[in-house]
């Protein structure tokens, strides 16, 4: 597990920073990330007699002091214990990825009281800053590539179940959610149906959702009456706008969704893609322009489906 190397800048602040960001502008996958910050960041702060540590969020929450508040805020802390292990200053910086979920938190400890001056704030930040802008890189490849592959799995989807079988399969992916469905409009029934059974969720969920009302108080009722999307971040958001979905999306394990129209190639709405995350997830534009691309790929699929189905 290698970082990229080269002629390192000079010693001071200055120059740790940027031997910092050459380091991180190398790394090739998110260990790389957490090596360069591991080995640099002592530098960085100008501390000699450190320790530093990369901990996942996990252990993070459970070890207390600046660590478990850096998990849980999601922001650089500073404090006078890293944990409960009597040292004097500490830095605790949390690493987050696309959806803004801290995944770990890279820790120093030292017995040094100088480090938690303003200076040494300023230089806390901007390593910061350079390890979450490493860490979105690396979610930004790696989410373009699970679209390609979605991509070139739709490619061979023949029928309208076909579709949505691969989005079942392979839609969630590109936006690290934990589901990914369409359901169309019943010319019959007038209700939205789901063409694949989810095989993540409890039968009696499934069974319950087989057929959707469009006047139903859902997110995915919501968006083609409406035919604008819905972005739900939280469970918060959630109740508060669809109480009764939200509490089955609690009981499903999920704590964040989106619902995207889909159109055919008139502009009509023939259905809704359904996107659900287990965890709250920050729905910036980049998460925002991923669900509606996925949204865009299932509806030309859809329209090229129809054609087979209709022969």
């Amino acid at each position: 597990m290698g970082v990229a190397g080269g002629d390192e800048a000079g010693p001071g602040p200055l120059g740790a920073l940027a031997n910092l960001a050459a380091a991180l502008a190398g790394a090739h996958d998110q260990d790389a990330v957490l090596v360069a910050l591991r080995d640099r960041l002592a530098a960085v702060l100008g501390v000699a007699d450190a320790t530093v540590a990369v901990i996942a969020r996990g252990a993070a929450l459970d070890a207390g002091g600046a660590t478990a508040t850096a998990a849980r805020s999601g922001e650089v802390t500073l404090g006078d214990h890293a944990a409960s292990d009597g040292t004097i200053g500490a830095v605790a910086l949390p690493l987050s990825d696309a959806k803004g979920q801290v995944v770990s938190v890279v820790t120093l400890s030292s017995p040094e009281a100088r480090h938690l001056d303003g200076s040494t704030r300023a230089a806390a930040r901007v390593a910061f800053e350079l390890g979450c802008n490493a860490m979105r890189h690396l979610s930004i490849v790696v989410r373009a590539a699970r679209m390609a592959a979605l991509a070139g799995h739709l490619s061979g989807a023949v029928t309208t179940t076909d579709v949505a079988r691969v989005l079942r399969d392979h839609g969630a992916a590109p936006v690290g959610a934990t589901l990914a469905s369409v359901r169309l409009v019943s010319a019959e029934t007038g209700t939205l149906e789901g063409l694949v059974v989810a095989t993540s969720l409890d039968p009696a969920m499934v069974e319950r959702y087989v057929a959707v009302e469009l006047d139903a108080p859902f997110p995915i009722s919501h968006a083609v009456r409406t035919d604008e999307s819905v972005w739900l971040p939280d469970l918060d958001e959630y109740a508060a706008r669809f109480p009764e979905a939200a509490v089955d999306a609690r009981a499903a394990g999920f704590a964040a969704s989106a619902a995207v129209p889909i159109h055919d190639g008139a502009g009509a709405v023939i259905g809704v893609l359904a996107v659900a995350w287990t965890d709250p997830v920050r729905l910036d534009e980049l998460v925002r322009a991923a669900v509606l691309t996925i949204a865009d790929l299932v509806a030309q699929s859809l329209e090229r489906a129809r054609l087979t189905d209709a022969n």
